[in-house]
């Protein structure tokens, strides 16, 4: 009698990439793939595993993409709205593969999203997963992702853990790369928060997490650990501040 043995969640993550470009490709729909997989080599820790697949979709294709996949098994665990505080993504499930985060803006573009999806996708590279070719963002651009998602981490070590790979450990004219993006796409709030500088503890009040252990802030210009500093002065900030919520959910 032959027993069923389960298939590893990190090939489902990577089936659901293939499955979501082939989807993609079929429907001529723009969808970049990020994080988990789609990472290029150098930018996260190798060897880490992915609990889903994470997609950022054109939002002027938004709602046909949904519709498309929702017609080949595809169902939503969770709404945008209810998904996260920032409503930027939604959680699709098939019983055959992984989830997909289907994320319709990124958090810390303070453009509209579809200025900042197009901006991203025409300087677009591909990877190939699970023997597909997927659109991904050019490098630079995953680094810039990477660093605004770890500005939302809820603990200090995980967010300095990507930024590691991310930021800290990749040279100076890489970093000069992601800063003129970080420019383009006036992401500047974001990028600050992630790399910890300014008052990184802001958004975590603003997501009500609280104010995060304090460590030694990071020099600007090498991305290094650097001696402690003043934080900049400004405005005590409350639970979800309208001032630092705008700034970082735009």
């Amino acid at each position: 009698m032959n027993q069923q043995k389960e298939v590893p969640i990190s090939v489902r993550v990577r089936f659901a990439h293939a499955v979501m470009a082939h989807l993609a490709e079929a429907h001529d729909f723009d969808v970049l793939h990020v994080k988990g997989p789609a990472v290029a080599p150098g930018l996260r820790r190798e060897h880490a595993s992915s609990q889903d697949a994470d997609i950022l979709v054109r939002p002027s294709h938004l709602q046909e993409f949904l519709d498309a996949i929702g017609q080949h098994g595809w169902f939503r665990l969770t709404g945008f709205t209810t998904g996260s505080a920032f409503e930027h993504a939604a959680v699709y499930h098939h019983d055959s593969w992984a989830s997909v985060d289907v994320h319709r803006r990124w958090p810390g573009f303070d453009m509209s999203p579809e200025a900042a999806f197009d901006q991203i996708w025409q300087e677009r590279d591909f990877a190939q997963i699970a023997g597909i070719s997927c659109p991904v963002p050019s490098r630079a651009a995953q680094s810039l992702i990477l660093i605004l998602h770890a500005a939302r981490a809820p603990y200090e070590h995980v967010r300095e853990r990507a930024i590691d790979f991310a930021w800290d450990t990749q040279p100076a004219e890489f970093q000069a790369e992601v800063r003129g993006l970080v420019k383009r796409l006036n992401a500047d709030v974001g990028f600050a928060f992630g790399l910890g500088q300014g008052r990184p503890w802001l958004i975590g009040l603003a997501l009500g997490y609280g104010a995060p252990r304090q460590t030694t802030p990071r020099d600007s210009s090498s991305g290094k650990h650097g001696s402690p500093r003043r934080q900049p002065s400004g405005m005590r900030c409350g639970s979800r501040c309208r001032v630092c919520w705008s700034a970082v959910t735009t």
